[in-house]
């Protein structure tokens, strides 16, 4: 009976002793675990939340034919008779897999367009610049050209031309540094891909500093920057 005992006690002395947890210690170590996943948590809303959030866009937008959300003007496909706006590129790739599928929905479109504010940016048959004094009456309005030779070509065969003249026009006609009219010829392209143009080489170079500033102006004109 000694001898069990003995070994009983042999046992106990050599299992390890169990240290009690200071409150102290234990507080710490529940609020440094805490402020981990608060900081986890941090990283995973900055990844999923705008840095930089835009205003909405504005009700006038015409709808994109994929999505049916208002478009992003910035995403455009030329097509032979017209340009189709989208609402992202994700609505674009959707489109280039069935085209047909939306043809209804692209006229819809285009008959929202016909009712918005545009300027010509670019000579329909060769895409440079339009020159303001060479130009042909038609029943849209004018339309310029940046020499004598395109216009005669146009002249031609004006229904071959039909979508590039359509393509030649933009709808971001104010510019988002000053706010006044579009010059044609002043064209920036962003850091974030998109282009848009303004009215002078001062709003350029401000707008390619300070990018971020101006892309709410350029939002509420259908040009939403993708700056995040």
């Amino acid at each position: 009976m000694a001898r069990r005992q003995k070994r009983l006690q042999q046992r106990r002395r050599a299992r390890p002793k169990r240290r009690k947890t200071h409150p102290v210690r234990a507080l710490g170590s529940s609020l440094a675990v805490a402020t981990v996943a608060g900081l986890l948590g941090w990283v995973w809303w900055a990844g999923e939340t705008p840095q930089h959030p835009l205003p909405d866009p504005p009700s006038w937008l015409p709808k994109c034919p994929v999505g049916g959300g208002p478009v992003n003007f910035a995403h455009r496909v030329s097509a032979p008779d017209g340009p189709i706006y989208f609402c992202c590129e994700h609505c674009m790739e959707q489109f280039h897999a069935a085209p047909s599928t939306f043809n209804a929905k692209i006229e819809l479109q285009r008959k929202e367009l016909d009712h918005l504010p545009r300027i010509q940016v670019s000579c329909p048959i060769s895409g440079d610049p339009p020159d303001p004094a060479i130009y042909v009456e038609s029943p849209a309005g004018r339309i310029f050209f940046c020499s004598p030779n395109c216009r005669d070509k146009y002249v031609a065969s004006p229904a071959e031309y039909a979508g590039a003249v359509a393509s030649s026009f933009w709808y971001q006609t104010k510019c988002p540094v000053d706010e006044k009219q579009i010059d044609p010829t002043i064209r920036a392209t962003l850091p974030s891909g998109e282009t848009v143009y303004v009215c002078s080489q001062r709003c350029h170079d401000e707008l390619m500093q300070n990018t971020v500033e101006y892309a709410p102006g350029l939002a509420l004109q259908g040009i939403r920057l993708h700056l995040d």
